[in-house]
């Protein structure tokens, strides 16, 4: 491989605004209001002096795009267990562009271990029970949107809770998530799983409370509060004293791959979820390998409100053994066409072509996406 990549050298870079719609309007969860219908991510594409480039999620500034320009791919690549590459997190443009370079898919790139179809779950049922237009629906609006999520060809789903941490009073928004999960459980067919999420407002106390109520619906319960190794070992251990198998899921908000291992070292939780935006590819790779070792604990990665990352984290899933699930953000782009990565009956099935993600529109690119973003050296 390195002999290709010698052959190679960076040009340019551009760092740009990508907007995409989702496929319907996202309320509140338990600490933020409603998120809308479009997401905004930063995108880099890498040029070079071939017909080759490399786009993907990154939050990279002009300075830190200079300093790769004139280099050859090959001074830019190493993928050695817990290496980072120029790059830094900001690698999946990177990961792009040595697989279009060798004519290998990322998952390729890093070990061709997972399955061509990955399981996937709906991660957008949030709060619209509270959403003024479906206020004469209540509950009846998340049945709705979980059918949706079924025709759509999701056989998971995670549901948001803790409503009584803003939106409700503590006693009323807990009786609305019990009834949420209570009713979806109702409505769901054979073979369909539940998880819940509680975006860390639920505390240990009240964690327990509602896995008494509706554990046995969820298969997992995630971010019940804040990452702690302390905590989670009380609820697991609460959990299973009390005959309730619902996994500990947790990790997205730390950023420290040191410390998501040494949480689950230490048996703080059941499922650990690196955002596959904050890490990048490299060091999720590096984390995958280290928690392969850790033969009770799953991965599943994190990424909402990323159109480009979400693809990169299924990349990721074929490529790295061990991922159970990955959540899917179900959005819509003008930049690129993913008609090739098909849904069906809760798998996602991961392309076999060179590169990272879906394929990008040069014509939208230069007429939209160029005029307003940042450039360093030629494209």
């Amino acid at each position: 491989m390195t002999g290709v990549l010698d052959d190679i050298t960076i040009t340019g870079v551009v760092g740009f605004d990508h907007t995409t719609h989702r496929r319907k309007f996202i309320g509140r969860n338990a600490r933020r209001d409603v998120h809308g219908s479009q997401a905004t991510e930063p995108v880099i594409r890498i040029f070079t002096d071939r017909e080759l480039d490399g786009v993907g999620f990154g939050r990279l500034t002009p300075a830190e795009a200079q300093g790769i320009v004139g280099k050859s791919l090959s001074a830019l690549w190493d993928l050695h267990p817990g290496a980072r590459s120029a790059l830094g997190r900001a690698d999946h443009a990177l990961f792009d562009l040595v697989g279009k370079a060798t004519g290998r898919p990322a998952w390729s790139l890093m070990g061709a271990e997972g399955p061509e179809r990955v399981p996937v779950y709906d991660t957008t049922l949030y709060f619209s029970d509270l959403l003024p237009e479906y206020a004469g629906k209540g509950v009846g609006r998340l049945v709705e949107e979980f059918d949706g999520g079924l025709r759509q060809g999701f056989r998971a789903f995670k549901i948001k809770v803790g409503r009584g941490a803003k939106w409700m009073d503590a006693e009323s928004g807990f009786a609305r998530d019990v009834e949420v999960v209570r009713q979806l459980a109702s409505a769901a067919p054979a073979g369909v799983t539940l998880m819940a999420d509680a975006n860390d407002q639920f505390g240990l106390e009240t964690a327990r409370r509602f896995l008494g109520e509706v554990g046995e619906h969820l298969w997992f319960l995630e971010e019940p509060f804040p990452e702690s190794a302390a905590e989670g070992r009380v609820l697991r251990e609460w959990s299973g004293s009390n005959g309730i198998g619902t996994l500990l899921a947790d990790g997205e908000s730390q950023h420290d791959p040191a410390v998501l291992l040494a949480i689950a070292r230490a048996g703080g939780l059941d499922v650990l979820q690196p955002d596959i935006r904050a890490l990048g590819l490299a060091l999720q790779c590096g984390l995958a390998r280290d928690v392969a070792k850790l033969s009770r604990v799953d991965l599943a990665p994190h990424c909402w409100g990323s159109y480009l990352g979400t693809f990169q984290m299924l990349q990721l899933a074929r490529g790295i053994a061990g991922v159970m699930t990955c959540e899917i953000d179900s959005m819509t782009s003008d930049l690129f066409d993913d008609a090739d990565w098909v849904l069906k009956d809760g798998f996602m099935h991961v392309p076999d072509r060179p590169g990272c993600g879906p394929i990008l529109r040069e014509d939208v690119f230069r007429q939209k996406y160029l005029p307003g973003a940042w450039q360093v050296g030629s494209i």
